[in-house]
């Protein structure tokens, strides 16, 4: 299909069709007042969180506000590779377009695909002050690396996948109980992206689906990965142990292949959003970066693709609190151990016990730490009985609403 087919394919809101979902992200109103602010707006998060959806929602709101559709301009480079510049002049060409008169919208999904990106959308930027511009991405690395160049110009955003209030609303739940809301979260970690929420598919084969994509497609072109198996291994490896302190050179003697290439490999199912890397902590910053790291999957949902060896409820657990909290840190010395060190200060710890009685045995290093903690939190399965001092006993399934 030709460039000027493919640019109508993506906007048929210029032919009067209106872009009506079900539900919107919590962060949909938030974005939407960025579109009169002369910055560029990026959002940056994993494949199927609704990038492309909150796109798709602010233009049907610019065209519910007036704005001439054809002025409104949409272009995904991960369905058509294309220069920038080439895919601009496509779409004034097509509508007759005079870009230097009145206010533009462009939107760019996916970006991370195109060379120079970064480069090609400051000249962009710095150019046509009447356009505004959004665009999206699901290579952090890259991502990042274009935005050290577009500092002071852009507005980021990360989008991450659903919150349980937000599975909930997609549900359409209303919990009478909180064993009801328990039982109905342990779903809701199965299903943390907006189509598992929405329909009743198999998320084992769906997370397969987004990941092979990674793994198979993306990762191999974004970050000069050959070895593809081995790469597929390694997250296999990582969503049947998750929390475990993972060092390259044992794990490159495990798969045989280079250090390096291990390290390579991590970073860049880090920077794909597939993986977590926990830092052990210390005061001085340098300390943690060259200690060993703990590497969890991304979210929780992520485990279904290693099914039917998804690992026990407990290492679940650990996942889906390194998720809720965006958590980097755990403190572990002299076989002393605090599952999570998180809080913008660092300086809230936090406990996961997985076990119907829990006392202060259980968390002794997490009440006697050698640095100081403001907040001490153990979490723990609903309904469980706990006999603890010193610490603030809460149900996973609550977690994010007291964080």
């Amino acid at each position: 299909m030709q460039l000027t087919d493919q640019i109508y394919s993506m906007n048929p809101h210029w032919e009067d069709v209106r872009y009506d979902f079900k539900f919107s992200r919590a962060q949909l109103k938030e974005l939407i007042s960025t579109l009169d602010k002369p910055f560029i707006t990026t959002m940056i998060g994993p494949r199927r969180v609704g990038k492309t959806v909150l796109m798709k929602q602010m233009i049907q709101h610019l065209i519910d506000s007036k704005i001439n559709r054809n002025r409104i301009f949409y272009f995904s480079f991960d369905e058509y590779r294309a220069d920038i510049f080439n895919v601009i002049k496509e779409w004034a060409r097509a509508l007759s377009l005079d870009l230097r008169n009145g206010n533009y919208w462009v939107f760019f999904d996916e970006i991370q695909y195109v060379d120079d990106w970064a480069k090609n959308v400051k000249i962009l930027y710095d150019n046509y002050p009447n356009i505004k511009l959004v665009i999206s991405g699901s290579a952090s690395a890259h991502l990042k690396r274009g935005g050290e160049s577009l500092a002071g110009r852009e507005l980021q955003y990360k989008i991450y996948p659903l919150t349980f209030n937000e599975y909930a609303e997609f549900r359409r739940k209303r919990f009478i109980s909180e064993e009801i809301k328990w039982n109905e979260y342990l779903n809701y970690m199965k299903r943390q992206l907006p189509a598992l929420a929405l329909y009743d598919i198999d998320p084992a084969q769906y997370v397969k689906e987004i990941v092979d994509k990674y793994v198979g497609y993306d990762i191999p072109q974004l970050f000069d990965v050959e070895d593809v198996d081995s790469l597929r291994t390694i997250f296999r490896i990582i969503c049947k142990s998750p929390g475990e302190i993972i060092k390259a050179e044992n794990l490159a003697s495990e798969l045989g292949i280079n250090r390096l290439t291990v390290s390579k490999y991590l970073n860049a199912l880090e920077d794909s959003f597939l993986i977590r890397k926990v830092y052990n902590y210390s005061k001085n910053p340098r300390k943690s970066e060259k200690r060993s790291k703990k590497i969890y999957p991304y979210f929780t949902t992520l485990h279904e693709y290693v099914r039917p060896y998804i690992p026990e409820f407990s290492f679940l657990a650990e996942t889906e609190v390194a998720f809720q909290t965006n958590a980097e840190y755990f403190w572990n010395e002299n076989w002393r151990e605090i599952d999570f060190i998180v809080g913008e200060q660092l300086d809230v710890g936090i406990e996961v016990k997985m076990k119907k009685r829990i006392t202060n045995k259980d968390i002794k290093w997490l009440l006697n730490p050698p640095f100081r903690l403001s907040k001490k939190i153990v979490v723990v399965p609903y309904n469980s009985e706990t006999n603890i001092e010193g610490a603030n006993a809460i149900s996973l399934h609550s977690l994010s609403e007291v964080l």
